[in-house]
């Protein structure tokens, strides 16, 4: 299942760098936005990233503790490109086991697989343009001169 989940970053300005401030929430257009249905994170999953930045900010030696807010700022963008990264490889996956399925028959392609196919592009599209919007940010980021490592 893909949740989505918007995101908030506030960093601190310069000469600084030393406040990082985060904002997670349920995407309240899921369900409008996704086609197929949306089905509601009651679990927390989509937060899974929070847990690995704790990770890597509790582990030994961590460059995150020891960096400007604005390094840890890149990570949390890192992260978010490899929930991306998830997503891609599920619609990698699917999109394989449904070209192995038999969907031709005798009177044509069957309507069942059609649909899926149909399904899948449209669900590609929202994370497309989803993925558009992290493009957008990760470029504004590289182009401000204060936010250059």
């Amino acid at each position: 299942r893909v949740h989505g989940r918007h995101l908030a970053i506030f960093c601190s300005g310069p000469p600084l760098f030393d406040t990082i401030l985060t904002v997670t929430e349920d995407d309240h257009d899921e369900k409008e936005a996704w086609p197929g249905g949306a089905c509601p994170d009651t679990t927390g999953q989509g937060d899974d990233w929070v847990e690995r930045l704790q990770s890597r900010l509790n582990s030994a030696h961590s460059r995150l503790r020891e960096r400007r807010a604005d390094f840890l700022m890149y990570q949390i963008l890192d992260l978010a490109a490899d929930e991306y990264i998830k997503v891609t490889r599920a619609y990698t996956t699917r999109l394989s086991i449904l070209e192995d399925k038999p969907h031709i028959s005798a009177l044509g392609l069957m309507p069942e697989w059609l649909d899926e196919v149909s399904l899948a592009e449209l669900q590609l599209a929202v994370v497309i343009r989803r993925m558009k919007g992290l493009q957008r940010l990760i470029r504004r980021v590289g182009d401000d001169p204060d936010l250059r490592a």
